[in-house]
């Protein structure tokens, strides 16, 4: 009967010893999603920065046209302000195209970021379960 007992005894100790090994692989990736949560949100933020900046380049571009486009009404338009005109057009568009870049990039990022929390959440789950 003891050695039946001792036997329960080293089959738990080791149990528990591959209990605590798999505990401590999981707090690792854990910690891993969490520093990769991190940097993600860090360029999320980045990336909204940019995308604010170039916001307020094209709403400066804008005025600036409209503005043009507003003196040339009461006159007939000249050579270089069509030219300017001209010029500020493609900024926008391009300010424009380059926001359109960053927005879907940042919905990319966005995807990833979710992805990454729910594998964290599932390890998370995992691990209360054990």
């Amino acid at each position: 009967e003891i050695a039946r007992l001792d036997i329960d005894r080293l089959n738990t100790q080791a149990h528990n010893l591959q209990l605590k090994e798999k505990l401590s692989e999981e707090l690792e990736a854990l910690k891993d999603a969490e520093a990769k949560i991190d940097e993600q949100e860090g360029e999320i933020r980045r990336c909204n920065d940019e995308i604010e900046k170039a916001t307020l380049r094209v709403a400066k571009l804008n005025r600036e046209y409209n503005k043009m486009v507003e003196e040339c009404e009461d006159e007939e338009p000249l050579g270089p302000l069509e030219a300017a005109i001209k010029s500020i057009s493609k900024e926008i568009e391009q300010e424009t195209t380059e926001i359109r870049g960053l927005q879907r990039e940042w919905l990319m990022r966005q995807t990833e970021l979710i992805k990454t929390i729910s594998r964290t959440n599932a390890i998370q789950e995992k691990d209360s379960e054990s």
